[in-house]
């Protein structure tokens, strides 16, 4: 237990770094537990200041902090805000280059940070490795731990290898942090983690200025736009978020509602680092009113004045839109939580899950088709990776992208092979020509992206990622003359130039095998597809459901949760007399459109 003393500097310390004066109540449980150096497990819901929760009793408890997070813009955003408070924070990435991750490492070794953000991947670096013993690691954070457990909602197999810390920093007191997890992901985290003697601290997932509403009643896609511009002008401060399942639909109903005068741009992973960090700022200042999003857009962005979260179709998982929709109303005022869905896309959903589980012989038959395209023998095991187009593959084996994804994915999780993504650069370079600037009388295109590619060469080694668009238009000149004079200095030799194919690289962790030998771990298999289909049957559970939606949210995450009416959602404000009094007033004895009459209640009520 903390002594008095100590209270007294852990709160000092709040108020020099943060200003504030005083923890919220639920905060006090998990951050004087670590500040104890108490091993600690935390489940606080979306908007609850979960990150103070460990950076405040890491900074109190001193030497260097480890956050491992699952992703790279989450990462960046906290490091930013540390930086803000006066903390000395950095955040790990490939965008550093080698001589940038030496740097962060030393600064690292020699206690010149605070907190180091990191990957998952990134545990396995070598240049990490080399410098542990050095590191004055007294704090271990998993942030998002639900991804640990293969039974949460966003599991990825690379938070694995975060346990191997235990034995390199035996000292260290470890925290995990998540804001949506069941009991049993808990229970699985602890067991992931070597955490069984943890202190476990959990809050409902119910926040009071959330109001929650279902619309199955119309065209979901015209309902949805027609609702984004209600709420829009409804609410004349503040933004709004609109989460969708695809890139192209992200795409289409940004640029229908901006036809519709809606202040508002699109969000997903198909767009290039640069855009994504300017469509985002615009938003966190409200220079964008409106994001159209796929899931890729809102982790760690703590925007406070965010009015209303709509979703064309629920997430798989209610784990995911309690996450998602509770983006909205950190500043503890009202705000609208609205989902759209009919029997089609609940059917379309269910179709979805089917694709994640492809037969054996289509797992072996996409197997096939990697050795095929990288005329790969069986036995052979190479060096390089091997090139996998899967549009070609699409057309050779007559089955749909998501089916491929999802053999790759289970061949991947097999052992057989690793996949890496393309990146969403247009190329890399090297830079093969020393370090003198060219010079050239006539300012030629050539000289200059010569010129640039030496500023930002750190090494004869070092790959720089070419952006055609950006390095276009910072060049004053037509993509097609960019990739032209990046063609003639490679014939020249003066640069490695990498176009980037858009095709998969595949690394052959194994031996090639006969596609027929490839197996699959059917227990598993089945137990994973109950699993899911029982995510996904409360989804569609909650959305048909009578009772209060704040009590199904919650009552999912701890079924001991008692029965409230929130008093705020659909089902708990809705009035049937009410509704009656309310049609025989709106309609005049001239009659009224049945279209535009329904559309005057709220969604929740049609």
């Amino acid at each position: 237990m903390l002594n008095s003393d100590s209270k007294t500097i852990l709160l000092n310390t709040l108020q020099s770094h943060w200003g504030y004066n005083s923890l919220r109540p639920h905060q006090e449980g998990p951050v004087f537990a670590l500040a104890d150096g108490l091993d600690t497990i935390a489940l606080l819901p979306t908007g609850a200041g979960k990150s103070l929760c460990f950076q405040l009793p890491a900074l109190f408890r001193g030497g260097l902090c480890l956050v491992i997070s699952p992703l790279i813009a989450l990462m960046e955003d906290q490091t930013h805000q540390l930086k803000l408070n006066n903390a000395k924070a950095a955040t790990l990435t490939g965008a550093l280059g080698r001589n940038g991750i030496d740097r962060v490492l030393e600064n690292a070794c020699l206690g010149q940070l605070n907190f180091l953000y990191l990957s998952p991947e990134r545990l396995e670096d070598p240049m990490f490795k080399a410098r542990t013993s050095r590191m004055d690691v007294k704090t271990i954070v998993v942030d998002e731990a639900h991804c640990i457990s293969e039974w949460g909602h966003d599991f990825r197999p690379e938070y694995s290898k975060i346990c191997k810390l235990r034995s390199i920093f035996p000292e260290a007191t470890w925290g995990a942090y998540t804001a949506t997890a069941t009991k049993d992901v808990l229970d699985d985290i602890k067991v992931q983690l070597k955490l069984e003697k943890a202190e476990v601290f959990t809050q409902p997932a119910r926040r009071k200025n959330l109001s929650f509403q279902i619309n199955s009643w119309g065209d979901p896609e015209v309902e949805i736009l027609h609702q984004a511009i209600c709420l829009d002008k409804k609410y004349d401060q503040g933004s709004g978020l609109l989460y969708v399942r695809t890139r192209a639909k992200a795409d289409k109903f940004a640029q229908r509602l901006i036809s519709l005068g809606v202040n508002a741009q699109s969000f997903h992973a198909g767009l290039s680092s640069d855009t994504k960090q300017k469509r985002q700022r615009d938003w966190v200042k409200n220079k964008t009113r409106v994001i159209v999003c796929t899931s890729a857009f809102g982790m760690g962005i703590d925007k406070a004045d965010v009015r209303w979260v709509l979703h064309f179709d629920l997430p798989n998982t209610l784990e995911a839109y309690a996450q998602e929709a509770g983006r909205a109303g950190r500043d503890g005022l009202d705000s609208e939580c609205i989902a759209f869905t009919d029997n089609d896309l609940k059917a379309k959903n269910s179709e979805a899950l089917t694709n994640q589980f492809p037969s054996l012989e289509v797992i072996q038959a996409v197997y096939q088709s990697i050795a095929n395209q990288g005329r790969v023998a069986i036995g052979d095991m190479p060096n390089n990776a091997t090139e996998f187009l899967i549009d070609a593959a699409i057309d050779k084996l007559k089955i749909s992208r998501t089916v491929i994804r999802a053999s790759l994915n289970t061949l991947q999780r097999r052992g057989y092979l690793e996949v890496n993504e393309p990146s969403m650069s247009s190329g890399s370079v090297v830079w093969l020509g020393g370090k003198n600037r060219v010079l050239n009388e006539e300012e030629s295109l050539n000289s200059r992206l010569s010129n640039t590619i030496i500023r930002k060469s750190t090494s004869p080694t070092h790959e720089i990622e070419v952006n055609l668009r950006s390095w276009s238009s910072m060049h004053r000149c037509k993509s097609y003359d960019l990739l032209n004079s990046l063609a003639s200095l490679d014939a020249c030799g003066l640069i490695d130039w990498k176009p980037n194919t858009g095709k998969l690289k595949i690394v052959w962790t194994t031996s090639r095998i006969k596609a027929s030998k490839v197996t699959l771990d059917i227990e598993h298999r089945k137990s994973r597809i109950e699993h899911l289909s029982s995510k996904l049957k409360s989804v569609h559970d909650y959305s048909e459901a009578v009772s209060c939606r704040a009590f199904e949210i919650d009552n999912y995450f701890d079924p001991s949760t008692k029965e409230y009416a929130c008093g705020s959602c659909d089902n708990c404000t809705l009035d049937s007399a009410g509704i009656k009094s309310a049609l025989s007033t709106a309609i005049p004895s001239k009659g009224v459109s049945a279209y535009e009459l329904i559309r005057s209640f709220p969604p929740g009520h049609r």
